[in-house]
C-alpha cells in the first residue's frame, strides 16, 4: 500500500483551516454526488491543490474528499482532528467501529448496531469504482449524525488507492471495524475537534 503523500496532508490541512468558512463549506458541498467539472463552486479550492499531473482518479478523489470533508464539518465552527491517535485506529472501518458504540450509547443493543453496521460496511467494501462515491458518501452521513470523527487524510489516501489496493484496504477496513479495544472508545470519541 502507497504511504500519505506530503500533498495529501496539505490538502487535508488546507481543508480544516477552511471550515470557519460557512461560504467556501457550502461551495464545496455542492459537488456531493457530482463528478469533477459539474460543481464549478469547487473549482477554487480543489485544483491549486492537486498533485502535479494529476491521473483522473486523484482528481476525483480530491473532488469526493474535499465535499465529504464539508458535508461532514456543516454546521461546525472548527474541524475535527484525529492527532495523536494510533495510525492503525485511523481508517473508515474503525470509525465505523466507533459509530457501534455511538449507537449502545444511544440504547441500541450492541449486536443490533453490529448488524446494522456490517451490512454497510459489507456494501462499501463490494462497491466498484463507480459505486464508491454514493456508499462513501451515505457512510459519512452516519458518521456525522453521530458526529464520529473521520480521519481525512487516510481516507483520501484509499480511495486514491482503491483501484490498485482494493484488497489491502478492505481488510485494512474490515479490521478496523472488527479489531477493536470496545473499552477504549469513551475516551477517543470524546475529544475529536480541535482546541
Amino acid at each position: 500500500m502507497s504511504n500519505l503523500t506530503e500533498q495529501d496532508h496539505k490538502f487535508i490541512h488546507y481543508l480544516q483551516n477552511m471550515v470557519p468558512d460557512r461560504s467556501a463549506m457550502a461551495n464545496l458541498r455542492r459537488g456531493l454526488g457530482k463528478p469533477p467539472g459539474i460543481a464549478y463552486d469547487m473549482d477554487k479550492y480543489v485544483l491549486p491543490r492537486l498533485p502535479e499531473s494529476p491521473t483522473p482518479w486523484q482528481e476525483n478523489t480530491y473532488y469526493l474528499v474535499a465535499s465529504l470533508f464539508a458535508y461532514w464539518h456543516q454546521g461546525k465552527e472548527r474541524s475535527q482532528s484525529l492527532d495523536g491517535k494510533r495510525r492503525e485506529d485511523r481508517n473508515l472501518g474503525r470509525s465505523l467501529n466507533k459509530l457501534v458504540f455511538e449507537y449502545t450509547r444511544a440504547g441500541i443493543s450492541r449486536d443490533e448496531a453490529q448488524k446494522r453496521l456490517e451490512k454497510r460496511l459489507s456494501s462499501l467494501l463490494d462497491a466498484s469504482i463507480d459505486d464508491l462515491p454514493e456508499y462513501l458518501r451515505q457512510t459519512i452521513s452516519l458518521l456525522k449524525a453521530k458526529e464520529v470523527p473521520v480521519d481525512w487524510t487516510q481516507l483520501l489516501c484509499d480511495i486514491q488507492h482503491w483501484n490498485t489496493d482494493t484488497r489491502f484496504i478492505q481488510h485494512e477496513w474490515a479490521k478496523g471495524f472488527w479489531i477493536s479495544k470496545t473499552k477504549e472508545l469513551p475516551d477517543e470519541i470524546s475529544d475529536h475537534t480541535e482546541e
